[in-house]
């Protein structure tokens, strides 16, 4: 069975480590039991990251670039095409325009997506939160690109990356 993952966010992302790193742990929950495809706006930054990471892990890739002819809505119009297609979705957000459109059209379809303030003491908190729902946490990030992966540290991200480091030297 084919899952279609639409990975968005910030033309001006372009730490290739930190994306690969977080899309890699964010399909490890899912790849096991479906063909995964990749789906892309087609614009520099995070687009042009995540197929580059298609093409590198053999994911199929779908891209859809935006018909600018349409003028300003056509972000909006590519983005809500594409989260419909979409069952998961991975978003990298910088506060622009373009990402927070996706996210909308994200929740509209039942993706679930939690927003909260800057800072990971409030990310942390979410994860409690999550965990009373019945939710299980995959990731937090904040517009500074730093994240948490997981539920096993509450603070800073370079802790997280100790705690992986580690993790794959065992």
């Amino acid at each position: 069975m084919k899952k279609r993952v639409v990975i968005a966010g910030s033309r001006h992302f372009q730490d290739y480590g930190r994306f690969s790193s977080q899309v890699d742990y964010d399909l490890s929950r899912l790849k096991d039991d479906c063909q995964l495809v990749i789906l892309s706006g087609g614009c520099s930054g995070t687009d042009a990251m995540a197929e580059r990471y298609a093409r590198e892990h053999g994911y199929e890739l779908e891209v859809y670039p935006a018909d600018w002819s349409m003028g300003r809505q056509a972000g909006p119009v590519r983005n809500q095409h594409m989260v419909a297609l979409a069952d998961y979705a991975i978003a990298f957000p910088s506060g622009g325009p373009g990402t927070l459109s996706l996210i909308g059209f994200a929740k509209e379809k039942g993706i679930r997506v939690v927003e909260t303030l800057t800072g990971f003491k409030y990310i942390g908190h979410q994860i409690d939160l999550l965990a009373e729902e019945g939710y299980e946490f995959l990731m937090g990030y904040e517009e500074s690109y730093g994240c948490l992966i997981g539920d096993f540290a509450r603070d800073k991200d370079a802790v997280v990356a100790a705690m992986l480091i580690a993790e794959m030297a065992a």
